[in-house]
């Protein structure tokens, strides 16, 4: 232990670990009391001290409707992959390759069946044998870019599953895009029967 002035530094050991035991230091102030400058008389002057009026957040009227001008666009609703567009239970996956129809290319295998949503929904299935994470995402990524670009094409709700051979691990793009498709034009155009 060692004293100063108003310090007071107290060292022990601290039980060793790895290579060797490190010292821990504490350090104290000595005779200071901070009790005696806190304050405890009340401000009686205002109903409510931690939020004064004029800086109370003003919600929003519960009937509140946006101006024409603003909020998400009709058309914006077409383009976008959200999750209700996409196959996401196994047992969704299991049910297109056990029924469902299979058309197939170079690249990709797409099977599809019928819907049970009420729009067409995706799933994709790229396993390790095509490639590193880094391919394998990119393949994921032009099969989602394509169908949320061109799923206006499709008629009906069907629920589609494409998955990529080995060799679509090096493809370029616009050979992706084309290969896509090439399978997207073979899945029929009119609504799928509502037999289950």
């Amino acid at each position: 232990m060692r004293f100063s002035d108003r310090l007071l530094t107290v060292s022990y050991p601290r039980p060793k670990a790895g290579n060797g035991g490190h010292r821990l230091k504490i350090q104290l102030l000595r005779g200071v009391r901070y009790e005696e400058n806190v304050s405890t008389e009340q401000n009686q002057a205002c109903e409510n001290p931690r939020v004064p009026e004029a800086d109370v957040h003003q919600r929003r009227p519960a009937d509140y409707q946006p101006a024409a001008g603003q909020g998400k666009k009709a058309a914006v609703g077409l383009i976008t992959f959200t999750k209700a567009d996409r196959l996401l239970k196994r047992h969704e996956f299991l049910r297109l390759s056990a029924s469902g129809k299979r058309v197939q290319n170079r690249y990709f295998i797409a099977n599809f069946g019928q819907g049970r949503a009420q729009r067409p929904r995706l799933g994709i299935t790229v396993t390790k044998k095509v490639g590193t994470a880094v391919a394998r995402n990119r393949i994921k990524r032009y099969v989602r870019e394509y169908f949320r670009l061109n799923r206006h094409r499709l008629r009906g709700n069907w629920d589609i599953n494409v998955i990529a051979k080995k060799s679509a691990a090096d493809l370029p793009s616009s050979l992706a895009f084309s290969s896509l498709g090439n399978l997207f034009d073979s899945i029929p155009r009119g609504a799928p029967s509502n037999e289950t």
